[in-house]
């Protein structure tokens, strides 16, 4: 696995190489990648500067697509930031700008991230509808891997809107697409989803069992979206079985984390 923790300082050395050859594109990507990690290890002012600085050269440079991938970048750092609605503003113009393109990777990737910000404000029917469009465009151009990914997301609108059977068999379907040993978080995340489903249709010890898997799994993983999301998921899983003490314990483990990593919107949730 690749340490994220020393990719930084790594990717800055060919940043510094970039500059020095004025290959202003190398620049933002490194720049875009440098800030990504660290929004991801809970940097998130050093991750603003990088990405509005890998923004203003795409600009200055006229890549409307390079331009793109900056917006969203920033946005997924407005979203880890927890500010819901900046991050759908960046998402919608970066969705805009790779319509214009016609780059179909990138409207699908865009309606995703969009997607994921209107399940997290509420709005459960538009979510579902960008879930489904992306969903079946995946599925048709033969992308599993990409619609694994996809299916998590609508498996969480389909909890929400009360439909939990929909949402263990999307889940289910999304678990057993990811290769745990490649893509442990993914995998992860997956099992955590279709327990949370599994309380709602009663099946509790399920639940628990798919929890215990999604530990297994993340073991020596280190990013914090998939721990996280386990360990709130398992400590509803707990509460549903009645064993309120390790409910508390789990919680308590993941407020402690999301504080460590300035993980604002799991911060707020585990203290609920």
């Amino acid at each position: 696995h690749r340490d994220l923790h020393s990719f930084p300082t790594r990717r800055s050395s060919d940043l510094a190489l970039s500059r020095e050859t004025g290959d202003r594109r190398a620049v933002v990507w490194g720049l875009g990648a440098i800030g990504n990690v660290l929004a991801d290890q809970g940097e998130i002012e050093k991750a603003f500067r990088k990405q509005i600085e890998a923004l203003t050269i795409s600009r200055e440079i006229g890549d409307r697509e390079y331009t793109a991938f900056c917006i969203a970048s920033l946005a997924d750092t407005r979203l880890a930031a927890g500010d819901l609605e900046a991050a759908a503003q960046g998402y919608r113009e970066a969705l805009e700008m790779s319509r214009s393109l016609h780059d179909v990777g990138g409207v699908a990737r865009h309606q995703e991230d969009l997607a994921t910000v209107l399940l997290a404000q509420g709005r459960l029917d538009e979510a579902d509808r960008l879930f489904q469009e992306v969903l079946a465009a995946h599925r048709k151009a033969g992308e599993e891997d990409a619609a694994a990914q996809t299916g998590m997301g609508l498996a969480l609108v389909r909890s929400e809107q009360g439909r939990p059977a929909e949402a263990l068999a999307l889940a289910r379907r999304s678990a057993r697409a990811f290769p745990a040993m490649h893509q442990s978080g993914n995998t992860a995340l997956a099992l955590a989803i279709g327990a949370l489903a599994e309380v709602a249709l009663g099946q509790t010890a399920a639940a628990e069992a798919d929890c215990e898997k999604a530990r297994a799994v993340l073991q020596g993983n280190r990013q914090n979206q998939p721990n996280l999301f386990v360990l709130l998921a398992q400590a509803r899983v707990e509460t549903a079985a009645g064993h309120f003490a390790k409910a508390r314990e789990l919680a308590g483990d993941a407020r402690e984390r999301a504080e460590k990593a300035r993980a604002l919107a799991f911060t707020l949730e585990a203290r609920l």
